[in-house]
């Protein structure tokens, strides 16, 4: 995003020194005359490298490699400068010390927009590479007057409002979790919070792809009925939509209705198709997705008696 030395006059002869230990010698000082020099010639490349065009202090770049669609929204602009400043480069960092790339490494890891990091690199031009896996806001869970994001995993991301102050066709909420607020970067602790993050990303997608003509009339998934001890006819898992009275009993989590309740995607389909055929949801009348047969409409008490 690792000599020869002078000899002293003496009475006696110098020694006669045979050919082969004159070739002998010579060769050894040869060699490390020229280990000298290659010593040398690393030391003036090393001085030469960082006399090169670079980065002027505290002008590095980033590059970020692999970075979602979502993120390079220019909208979204503000979650990338935060991640940049989460790897902290201070303006003394040096583009050559060789514990650059790990610091920034753990730095980012720390950031809790950023899943994981794989890898980090720099280049003589002043630009960091990095490589990373990045959390995506997917729902806000509303809590004791507040909404906070969250990812996918139901891991806090660090943006927090007031529910009145959201536009309600932007997010669809999730509402009735019963755990305590954890600080950012940590998971909601609960079954409760898990599941209606994975309704609402589930809801999210297929209204992306053309599949769920209701979603902007969708408001919150409600999860205060998750054991059903509240309510035990409601469904576990209820909707909230923006027409009085059409509270749409949802039920089980995404993945966990067999065999008691239909798909997930048959539920879609369902709600998609009521949606179109009246033209929005019937007023003042709860809508029951759960039957393996057929949509029900009314309170589910009622419903079950037919």
């Amino acid at each position: 995003m690792r000599r020869a030395r002078r000899r002293k006059n003496n009475a006696l002869a110098p020694a006669v020194i045979p050919k082969h230990v004159w070739v002998a010698g010579g060769k050894s000082v040869v060699w490390l005359v020229s280990l000298a020099a290659v010593a040398v010639g690393l030391h003036s490349l090393d001085g030469y490298a960082k006399s090169l065009p670079g980065p002027a202090v505290g002008a590095f770049n980033y590059e970020w490699l692999g970075l979602p669609a979502w993120l390079r929204d220019p909208a979204h602009r503000e979650f990338l400068d935060e991640i940049a400043l989460s790897a902290q480069l201070r303006q003394s960092d040096d583009l050559y010390a060789a514990d650059l790339c790990e610091r920034i490494g753990r730095n980012l890891e720390n950031c809790p927009w950023i899943e994981s990091v794989q890898r980090i690199s720099k280049r003589q031009s002043g630009i960091i590479r990095i490589e990373a896996t990045y959390r995506r806001p997917v729902t806000m869970i509303v809590k004791r007057g507040n909404a906070y994001l969250v990812d996918e995993n139901a891991v806090r991301l660090p943006r927090e409002r007031r529910p009145a102050l959201l536009d309600a066709r932007q997010w669809i909420l999730v509402s009735g979790v019963r755990g305590e607020v954890p600080k950012v970067g940590q998971t909601w602790n609960g079954e409760d919070a898990l599941a209606g993050v994975k309704l609402v990303k589930m809801l999210n997608e297929a209204y992306e792809q053309g599949r769920l003509s209701c979603w902007p009339e969708l408001t919150s998934v409600d999860v205060s009925n998750f054991d059903g001890r509240k309510h035990p006819r409601d469904g576990r898992i209820r909707i909230k939509t923006m027409t009085p009275g059409a509270l749409i009993h949802w039920g089980l989590a995404p993945g966990d209705e067999y065999p008691v309740e239909c798909s997930a995607e048959k539920k879609l389909a369902r709600l998609d198709a009521l949606f179109r055929q009246n033209k929005g949801f019937p007023t003042s009348e709860p809508i029951d997705v759960r039957p393996l047969d057929r949509v029900l409409t009314g309170r589910p008490h009622e419903a079950s008696q037919e």
